[in-house]
Parts: C-alpha cells; sequence; structure tokens
C-alpha cells in the first residue's frame, strides 16, 4: 500500500492501452486491488454508470476499498486537506474507469446486438411476424381455437425488462395458475414486490397436427395392405393363418387410432388449459404475460421445438424495441413448476456483477411425490435420488429444464435452442459449456413429481413382470410372487437410477473448468487430486485420455461408484455396486 504522500503526489489515473476493436483492456502492472469497499456516505455517485458486463462496479468498489484504507492507515480524515486531495484522487480516478467501461460496454452492447440481428435474419424469424394476432383471450372462440394452426396475444416487450419467462404448455396443465402465481410473485431481498416492469412471462401453447381424414386414410391403406397379402397368399383358406393376419392389422390399425385420440385429448386439454389462464388473466389484469399457440406438423413438435419457439419470439420482440439498454435472459421453467419468488432479483444481481452467459437453478419435488408412491421408503429414496441428480448438474454447470436462464445473444451464438422431444436440457447444456462457464443461480423450483412417480412405477412393474416370468417357467406357486415393491426389487431399481442418473450423467458433464469445482469432490473422490494442480489444458487432456482408454474409464468410474454416498440414504450396498460397475461398458 502506498505512503500517504505518495499516494497524493502520484496523481492521475493507471496508465492502460485500451483495444477499441477487441473491447478490451489492458491494465498496467500493479494495478490491481484488494476487494472491498468504503463507508457509503464516502462512495461516489452509481447511478448513471452501464454495468452490463459486471467489470464497473466490482472495479469502483476496489478503487474506494484501496482509498478507504489509505485513510485508515495514515490517519488521513484527521487532516481535512490531505482528506480533500484523497477524495479528489479516488473520484478521477473512478471517472476514468466509468468512462472506460461505458465505452467498453457500449462495444459489447453493439456485438450482442448484432449476434440477435444474424441469427433473426439467417433464419428468416420476421416469419413469426405474419403469425395471426388477438388483442385478448376474450375475441378467442373454442371454434377457432380448434381450427388455428397458430397465433400470438403479446405486448412489446419493455425498456427494462431484464428476464423473460419461458412456459412451454402441453394439453392440460392443472397446475397452470399456481406456475403463474409464483413467477409473477416475485420478491426482492427485503421482501418486497419486484417491479414488474424488470420482467414478463410467456406461455408457449403446443401440439402436433392430428387429421381425422388422414386416419381414416391410413386406416383404408393398411387395410389394402393386408387384403393384398391374403390373396397373394390365399391365407382366407387357412383360418389360423387368416386369424394371424387379422390380428396383426388390428393391433397396426389401433396403433393408429391410439395415436390419433391422445392427440385430440392434448388438443381439448390445450383448450382446457387456456381458459384457466383466461380467468387467471381476469383476475391479473396487470401481468406482462403473453400467449403463443403453434400447432407443429407432425413428429416435429415437443417441448424442445416449443422451448426454441418461444426463445425466437422473444429475440424477435426484443429487437423490435431500439431504445433497451440491458442485456436480456430468456429464465426456461415448466407449466408445473413453482418458481422461486426470487428468482428475477437474484438473477438480476448476479447478471450485473458477472454477466455470465448462463445460469442453472436448483429443483426440488412437491409433496406429491410421497403421496403418489404408496411405498414410503421408495418414495423417499426417489426423492433423495432425483434431487441428488440436480445437485450434480448444479455442480457440472447444468441447465434443468425447470429452471435456468440464458443470456438472449447466446441463444443467437448457439444458432437457436435444441428441437429434442426430450433430453433437450442436456443437449443445450452441452453447448453453452463448450462457448463459457455456466453460474450456478441460489435458487429452487418446486416441480411436480409426476413423471418421476411414473417412471418408478413402469421401471418396477417391468421387473416385477420378468421374474414373474422366471417364476412360472420355474412353475412356482402364484403366491410366492411378490409384490413391485420387494426389497429385491427397490435394491435393484435403486442401483440402476443411481449409476444412470448420478454416475452416468458425471461422466458425460465434467469438463477442464468444472472438473475441479469442490462441490464435486465427495463424488469424484481420489480422481479429484488427479486434476487440482492442473491447467485447464491438461485437465482437458485428462479427461479425453480417460474417456478414450476403457481401463482408465473403468478404473475412474469404479472410484465414483465406491465413494457414493447420498445424504439421508443407506451406504450403497455390495450388490448395488455389482450392479453398477456391470452397467459401466454401457456408460
Amino acid at each position: 500500500m502506498e505512503n500517504k504522500e505518495e499516494m497524493i503526489q502520484n496523481e492521475g489515473a493507471p496508465e492502460e492501452n485500451y483495444d477499441e476493436k477487441e473491447g478490451k483492456s489492458h491494465e498496467s502492472e500493479g494495478d490491481s486491488f484488494e476487494g472491498g469497499r468504503k463507508n457509503e456516505d464516502e462512495s461516489v455517485d452509481r447511478s448513471n454508470i452501464n454495468f452490463n458486463t459486471g467489470l464497473g462496479k466490482r472495479k469502483i468498489e476496489e478503487i474506494e476499498s484501496k482509498y478507504q484504507e489509505t485513510i485508515e492507515e495514515t490517519g488521513a480524515d484527521s487532516d481535512p486537506e490531505t482528506m480533500k486531495l484523497l477524495q479528489n484522487k479516488m473520484e478521477e480516478e473512478i471517472n476514468f474507469y466509468k468512462e472506460r467501461h461505458d465505452k467498453e460496454a457500449e462495444i459489447i452492447k453493439k456485438t450482442r446486438e448484432k449476434e440477435i440481428l444474424d441469427y433473426i435474419n439467417q433464419n428468416n424469424l420476421e416469419e413469426l411476424n405474419k403469425m395471426k394476432r388477438y388483442n385478448n383471450l376474450e375475441e378467442l372462440t373454442e371454434e377457432e381455437f380448434s381450427n388455428s394452426e397458430e397465433f400470438r396475444i403479446d405486448q412489446s416487450i419493455s425498456d427494462e425488462c431484464r428476464v423473460s419467462f419461458l412456459i412451454p404448455s402441453y394439453g392440460y396443465e392443472e397446475n397452470i395458475t399456481e406456475t403463474l402465481d409464483s413467477a409473477f410473485g416475485q420478491l426482492d431481498e427485503n421482501g418486497e414486490p419486484v417491479s414488474k416492469d424488470l420482467f414478463e412471462v410467456n406461455i408457449i401453447f403446443n401440439q402436433e397436427e392430428n387429421s381425422k381424414e388422414e386416419l381414416e386414410s391410413k386406416i383404408k391403406e393398411i387395410e389394402n395392405k393386408y387384403q393384398e397379402t391374403i390373396e397373394e397368399t390365399s391365407a382366407d383358406s387357412d383360418p389360423e393363418t387368416m386369424k394371424l393376419i387379422q390380428d396383426k392389422m388390428e393391433k397396426e390399425i389401433n396403433s393408429y387410432k391410439e395415436r390419433y385420440n391422445k392427440k385430440e385429448e392434448e388438443k381439448n386439454g390445450n383448450f382446457k388449459t387456456l381458459m384457466e389462464v383466461k380467468e387467471w388473466m381476469k383476475n391479473n389484469p396487470e401481468a406482462n404475460l403473453n400467449i403463443f399457440f403453434k400447432e407443429f406438423d407432425d413428429g416435429e413438435g415437443g417441448i424442445g421445438a416449443a422451448r426454441k419457439m418461444g426463445s425466437d419470439l422473444i429475440m424477435l420482440r426484443e429487437s423490435e424495441n431500439k431504445k433497451r439498454d440491458d442485456s436480456l435472459y430468456v429464465a426456461g421453467t415448466d407449466a408445473d413448476t413453482v418458481v422461486d419468488e426470487q428468482f428475477v432479483s437474484k438473477l438480476i444481481k448476479n447478471a450485473e456483477r458477472d454477466d455470465a452467459i448462463a445460469f442453472g437453478g436448483g429443483i426440488k419435488y412437491s409433496d406429491d411425490l410421497e403421496k403418489n408412491i404408496e411405498n414410503k421408503q421408495m418414495g423417499e429414496y426417489m426423492r433423495k435420488l432425483h434431487e441428488e441428480a440436480y445437485e450434480i448438474a448444479s455442480a457440472c454447470g447444468g441447465l434443468p429444464g425447470a429452471n435456468h436462464a440464458i443470456r438472449t445473444d447466446v441463444i443467437a451464438k448457439m444458432e437457436g435452442l435444441s428441437t429434442s422431444k426430450s433430453g433437450e436440457d442436456v443437449k443445450n447444456s452441452d453447448k453453452i459449456r463448450e462457448m463459457g462457464k455456466i453460474e450456478k443461480l441460489d435458487v429452487e423450483n418446486i416441480s411436480d413429481p409426476r413423471r418421476v412417480v411414473k417412471e418408478t412405477y413402469k421401471a418396477l412393474e417391468n421387473k416385477k413382470d420378468e421374474e414373474n416370468k422366471k417364476d412360472e417357467e420355474n412353475k412356482k406357486d402364484e403366491e410366492e410372487y411378490n409384490s413391485i415393491f420387494d426389497e429385491e426389487n427397490i435394491e435393484e431399481h435403486v442401483a440402476e437410477i443411481k449409476v444412470m442418473r448420478l454416475v452416468k450423467f458425471l461422466m458425460h458433464s465434467l469438463n477442464e473448468r468444472n472438473v475441479s469445482n469442490p462441490e464435486l469432490k465427495k463424488y469424484l473422490g481420489e480422481n479429484f487430486e488427479k486434476f487440482e494442480n492442473l491447467g485447464e489444458e491438461q485437465k482437458k487432456d485428462k479427461l479425453k485420455e480417460i474417456r478414450k482408454n476403457p481401463e482408465e474409464k473403468r478404473e475412474f468410474l469404479e472410484t465414483i461408484i465406491d465413494n457414493l454416498k447420498i445424504e439421508g440414504l443407506p451406504d450403497t450396498s455390495e450388490k448395488e455396486k455389482g450392479i453398477m460397475k456391470g452397467a459401466i461398458d454401457d456408460l
């Protein structure tokens, strides 16, 4: 730290070369300070500083801290003249960084705007403006909805908007109003309501085309195909063969009928959800809620396609407001999820300081999980395992579909969000991790556990069916058959969840930026030490080597399996470890 005389004599801001083309500043050696800040009454006005990159605010705090330490160490506050000189020099240095930061922020802003505009033009997103528009849901009748392929009910994105929630909705979403209540019930760190100008909510109602005429045509085509088979093989003269062909034909026809009926059910569910949203909007007329509807071509819909279309619309609307200065984040969640009440305030605060390209938050499940799994032990196990999977995802820089935020220019740079029908969140995470670091956001959304419940029952019932089939072959009595929740069945399913949802995901998600995250140490065990003192390139090479070499990969994964402990669950049994290690070759 400079003494009092040196501090006063050494006037002027630090020398620095500014590269306008790159938008970077190259600081002279020694221009680094300890963290912290000075007393509020001696601070400089920050109200007109653009903190788009997060650099300006931190730098000003560092400068203030440096001068405050000098004042305390030299006793300058007892000498008004010295105090004034120090104050003037501090303000001069802050103004230097303010000017630099404003210039840098403008370059960054223009670069990001160009990224978005290029994406819009290359993908012809202006076509989305041709969607039929309604002023409100009152104008939309059930008949119009049934005949619609797409429509929108939206307003211009506000100048101050920083967060745009994106919620795909498919079929009947019984929790949609609870989701909306939570999204619009945002509070700041003091428990005060967040300004509604800072965020908006977009619901993307989506379904796939479904035609009665096409179904009838398909049925006729199948009947003709089998009739030709009957005539060519003279099967009608053989009752047994004829029955086999008839059964096969009916099975094929029924699969198309079931698919058609399911789509009709989802379409009716969409309208039912839309009417519940309509009632909600009547009670919340000031809410910044936008409604979009899209009927995708057969086979091209799904949650990924809905998220991509929604984010495309958000970027298009953002580009149409030329007054905006701050970055906009697309915040993804689901129509059955309760949003953390501080999601918006924490996201904006973190974005201002770190300007991260994306954020991932935590997921917990509602109490319905235990209520809907009749075996209490299995319900508790499934909660612990699935929530632990989200903990791993968060530590690895993952983006859970029901709790994430991505800056719009980043979505543009990655050529839009993944359109996969499942696992789109993992694919988006992989792409973004290649571009930079995904920050952890300290918020937890509460999701409906119906998918976990459904998957659990399906897996256990399949296992029990296999066991019962073997028992039948061994001529065991029916009373010896156990329920799907017998101890052996539970143990096997827990092992499979651990290896597929935890170990496999961890191996897939590790990269040179997250492998040394202290939060992963409890999972990696001794493997963690192999990366501790390596540079990024060395870590990258080491991970590549492990993944390519079967022996190294097995050793790496077995170490994870041997060390795997989940709070609230019994230690992994030797039988579980055997099942998990037996699955390594499939990972």
